[in-house]
């Protein structure tokens, strides 16, 4: 772990009864001292299930109002990553001390600054996260170079300001409802200032609830979607949208889950058609588009392959299964089902021997990981044996025994 310098991070026990009522039961409890805010910081971090079987970095999505919007929003990530929909991330949830002073940008207009007399610590907040906490978050956890920002209110506002004034910060902004009238329509103003540059966000996505526009507010979310679909970045994407029947507080969960399809629309390898089988070649085209996207090595899932594989073998296609396994096994070697499926493609092909070797890596991975089937691979591993013993010198020169090669294993 590098240095923090003038940070100090206090990592507690994960604490499900003291954040049961709130969405964060489960999370690790992280205390950063924060020498711009000049005080403690709780934040409520959630790993993916798969961080801690693997070496794999992943993705950072950072979101204010951890207490209000962490268990929404965990699901949703869950939900989308495991669906395929988008990858798999790590949640760090802000918890807050003075929301309406970290969450405005500015003091805001004189009738505004009145009602919230706190406001304007925005920059301050921004400051902290920037050289603070994203320094922390990356020399605690494994991630790679993006990062997601989702926002509700104050917190859409200061969301879409961060990607207005600090491009390179997030390069994906969730803005729930956020306060685009803040200010004089201060967001308006800083996207029409907008210039090029290469340091750009690749996608924004704003939501509205239909119970809480009024002229005045679907005028500035409209004027700030003409300017935001025009802000002159290449491979950037804008969206937005009014929910039916939903308010200012409920419109948080469509709006969040919606910016999340929207911004990482196309990350699922296409669905081939039936009887189709889509080339590896095809495969490995895909994830270098994803990749060169988001600025990060986007590998094929091992499951994705995995059922690739499957289907190959279903068609009679022997050898493009052996290559789609033979790539999980580049990717993902220290999964032992990918060495099993691996060893059961080999056997289809009479290579009983190479099969027992692939078999064989399965099991000492299941062994070291302590995954559950290591019995399972135990059995296919002594099973691949007895055919090889019993098989004769020239193997290839037989058909390998039936097997049962649709398991459904994960």
């Amino acid at each position: 772990m590098r240095p923090f310098g003038l940070l100090t991070l206090f990592v507690c026990f994960p604490l499900a009864e003291t954040y049961a009522s709130t969405g964060l039961d489960g999370a690790e409890r992280v205390i950063l001292r924060s020498a711009i805010l000049g005080e403690e910081r709780t934040l409520a971090v959630v790993t993916p299930a798969s961080y801690g079987r693997g070496n794999d970095n992943y993705p950072v999505l950072y979101l204010t109002d951890a207490e209000a919007q962490m268990g929404h929003l965990r699901a949703t990530v869950e939900f989308l990553a495991g669906n395929g929909l988008m990858p798999e991330m790590i949640l760090v949830g802000i918890l807050n001390t003075s929301r309406t002073r970290d969450l405005t940008p500015s003091r805001g207009s004189a009738e505004e600054h009145v009602v919230f007399p706190a406001a304007g610590g925005g920059e301050r907040f921004l400051d902290f996260i920037e050289k603070e906490l994203i320094p922390a978050i990356d020399a605690r956890y494994r991630t790679v170079p993006l990062r997601v920002h989702a926002g509700h209110s104050f917190g859409g506002l200061l969301a879409v300001h961060a990607l207005l004034t600090r491009r390179a910060l997030f390069q994906v902004v969730i803005a729930a409802s956020p306060a685009l009238l803040w200010d004089g329509q201060l967001p308006l103003r800083e996207a029409q200032a907008m210039a090029a540059g290469a340091a750009a966000p690749r996608a924004l996505f704003i939501s509205l609830g239909e119970h809480e526009t009024s002229p005045a507010i679907l005028e500035a979310f409209e004027d700030f979607a003409r300017v935001a679909s025009a802000l002159p970045w290449k491979d950037f994407r804008f969206d937005w949208q009014v929910f039916a029947d939903e308010d200012h507080g409920s419109v948080v969960l469509r709006g969040d889950y919606a910016g999340l399809r929207y911004a990482f629309s196309g990350w699922r390898f296409p669905t081939p058609a039936r009887g189709m089988s889509p080339s590896l070649t095809a495969v490995q085209a895909h994830y270098r588009r994803l990749s060169e996207r988001w600025g990060y090595p986007v590998l094929p899932p091992e499951a994705l392959l995995n059922g690739l594989g499957y289907g190959q073998l279903l068609r009679g296609e022997v050898g493009a299964a052996l290559e789609m396994f033979r790539l999980n096994v580049e990717l993902h070697p220290d999964s032992p089902n990918v060495h099993d499926s691996l060893g059961e493609a080999l056997e289809r092909a009479g290579q009983l021997h190479a099969a027992v070797e692939s078999y064989r890596r399965a099991v000492i991975a299941a062994e070291r990981s302590g995954a559950p089937l290591v019995d399972t691979f135990r059995e296919h591993l002594e099973a691949a044996l007895m055919r090889v013993s019993s098989a004769p010198s020239r193997e290839e020169a037989h058909a390998p025994q039936p097997i049962e090669y649709l398991r459904h294993r994960l």
